[in-house]
């Protein structure tokens, strides 16, 4: 798809969107109710969820890696069949898949005070349930949703949000046309509390230092409106959960 259809000569993208308007969010917390929290997160037609499982004894497996004064954290990530259109086995795709777990344990194990749960485990689990554009951005705003749900205590919240240019013109939240269709785009994993990256990859063969500029501030433009996005929903769906529990105690 060339860049013109892409954006419209009336500066229209092709779900309607402007280049700096993010998708519909919507977000659910308490979703899986057999597991310490859940989440998700759906930008446009993409759709991930997240839950937590822990914290709990430390399986014999990790224990090497425990120490007596901190727990640790396992991230592991999956995109399910039906989220795509390739449903063989695809090993380049496995090793992704596991590549991007990495990644986000290590982002996520820099927020979560994992001291404070010593000799503990706590798994974070996220699964692409339907991809239409910037899965990992949601992947990881899925598994705050998701260790916010399960009371785990972090010092920063990591959201993240992907960034792109077409026709020169600074785009949020990609869909999966434009990611396919643009060579110039960026994921960016924020903390916002200390308003560092957490996480930056660029798919560019060239970047000028001028669009690379472009492209930080853009997508943490748009990291910062998720965040502002995700917040008041968060305090939406915690009164909705918490007021029906004090109605019982009180005996309405």
């Amino acid at each position: 798809m060339f860049h013109q259809e892409l954006i419209s000569g009336s500066g229209l993208r092709i779900d309607g969107r402007k280049p700096g308007e993010l998708r519909t969010l919507k977000i659910s917390l308490n979703v899986e109710k057999s597991f310490s929290g859940s989440g998700i997160c759906e930008l446009g037609n993409t759709k991930v969820l997240a839950y937590v499982d822990g914290p709990k004894e430390v399986e014999p497996k990790y224990r090497k890696r425990v120490t007596p004064s901190s727990g640790i954290l396992n991230c592991n990530f999956f995109i399910t069949n039906f989220s795509t259109l390739q449903h063989k086995e695809n090993p380049k795709r496995e090793m992704k898949m596991r590549d991007f777990a990495k990644v986000m344990q290590d982002c996520f194990e820099g927020v979560v005070l994992l001291e404070k749960y010593p000799r503990s485990q706590i798994d974070l689990h996220i699964c692409v349930l339907q991809n239409e554009g910037s899965y990992r951005a949601a992947a990881f705003n899925a598994g705050t949703l998701a260790l916010i749900d399960a009371g785990i205590a972090m010092k920063d919240l990591v959201v993240a949000s992907t960034a792109g240019l077409i026709r020169d013109q600074p785009t949020l939240d990609l869909m999966g046309e434009e990611e396919k269709g643009e060579t110039c785009h960026m994921l960016m994993g924020f903390l916002y509390q200390s308003k560092k990256i957490a996480y930056l990859q660029l798919n560019s063969p060239k970047t000028s230092p001028e669009q690379l500029r472009t492209l930080l501030e853009t997508s943490q433009k748009g990291c910062e409106m998720l965040y502002s996005k995700m917040k008041e929903e968060i305090k939406k769906q915690v009164v909705s959960l918490v007021t029906p529990n004090l109605q019982l105690k009180n005996g309405s």
